[in-house]
């Protein structure tokens, strides 16, 4: 996915629409995330990617630890930024199957609460975590689950343009870093998981551990580096 490709759906007041997702605060029985634990075990014999006790930081900020990781400026929250999947009858409102969580390294714009151009130069980073319902991961005609608390499983499509609803069977979630100047995504999340802690109003509390491959999805290192982050994000309102 290009750097541009990856946020040209991006418009301002698209978030607006996140406000409606305080109707789903809480958990529900009504959408596992995904099936298993909060662990994704390497089928390789490599490393295993495992969520760790991280801090959840202060609103609108993120914490990274691993090789790739960077100084986060903002941690945002918005619809996800690669388009919709199934759900061609609006859904309700307060339903809100598909998310996006928008890390921006410092030095960099906030895309989702700004109304200036995607950069063509500079230097920095954008983390892109995208999370989807089972019912929108499936690509359901009618979408009647929301982002809830819980575990959601990261998926790879082995393309560096993924969609929530081509992942593998099981998973329903995706991340990718970015750069202005980088053709193609930087890395693309190979396996992992996401643990959602709260949602209310405005934010969406949460940490997640992946595996990182090359854009689109693969890794000749071995064992892959490990990338784990703490989020706090916030849409703007």
């Amino acid at each position: 996915m290009t750097a541009r490709g990856v946020f040209s759906l991006v418009v301002a007041g698209s978030v607006a629409a996140l406000t409606a997702v305080g109707a789903c605060g809480g958990g529900s029985s009504k959408n596992p995330a995904a099936p298993g634990d909060a662990s994704a075990t390497s089928t390789d014999g490599g490393s295993t990617a495992q969520d760790g006790a991280l801090s959840i930081p202060g609103p609108g900020m993120a914490t990274l630890n691993g090789p790739q990781a960077f100084p986060v400026g903002s941690a945002q929250l918005g619809p996800s930024l690669t388009g919709g999947c199934g759900g061609s009858i609006v859904p309700d409102s307060g339903v809100i199957p598909t998310v996006s969580i928008l890390l921006t390294s410092e030095g960099l714009p906030p895309l989702l609460c700004s109304d200036g151009t995607i950069p063509d130069g500079g230097t920095g980073y954008w983390l892109d975590l995208e999370i989807a319902t089972i019912q929108a991961a499936m690509g359901d005609e009618v979408l009647t689950q929301s982002i809830m608390p819980g575990t959601y499983v990261i998926g790879d499509e082995a393309e560096d343009d993924p969609d929530l609803c081509m992942l593998a069977p099981g998973s329903n979630a995706f991340l990718q870093i970015a750069t202005p100047t980088s053709g193609d995504a930087l890395y693309t999340a190979i396996q992992g998981s996401v643990t959602i802690d709260s949602v209310s109003e405005h934010a969406i509390t949460g940490t997640f551990t992946v595996l990182l491959g090359g854009p689109y999805g693969t890794s000749d290192a071995s064992p892959p580096p490990t990338l784990s982050g703490a989020f706090n994000a916030t849409s703007c309102h």
